[in-house]
């Protein structure tokens, strides 16, 4: 996958947020705290192209839990620690 065309997927978030009227700022990994994000990661950052896949976190009792990570339905635990180096991009809903 070419760099251009994941910076334009990764733009069509924000765009499809918008759309459905979901308040949203555009974050830096620093800044996820609290709160509901949308993050997007490369799977494997040793190879230079490889697929973003994209997650949805929220921040509860002291721990991170992500929708569509893993194989099991509904939020699994989630180390956003351990995704540092290999993160993307990521949306805070606001409002949430």
């Amino acid at each position: 996958m070419d760099v251009w065309l994941v910076r334009i997927q990764s733009k069509k978030i924000g765009k499809v947020l918008s759309r459905e009227g979901i308040s949203y700022e555009k974050v830096d990994f620093e800044d996820i705290g609290s709160g509901m994000y949308i993050i997007s990661y490369w799977t494997d950052i040793s190879k230079a192209l490889s697929p973003i896949h994209t997650i949805a976190v929220y921040y509860e009792e002291g721990k991170y839990y992500a929708y569509n990570y893993g194989n099991k339905p509904g939020a699994e635990e989630f180390n956003l620690n351990e995704y540092k180096k290999s993160f993307y991009s990521g949306y805070k809903i606001i409002g949430n």
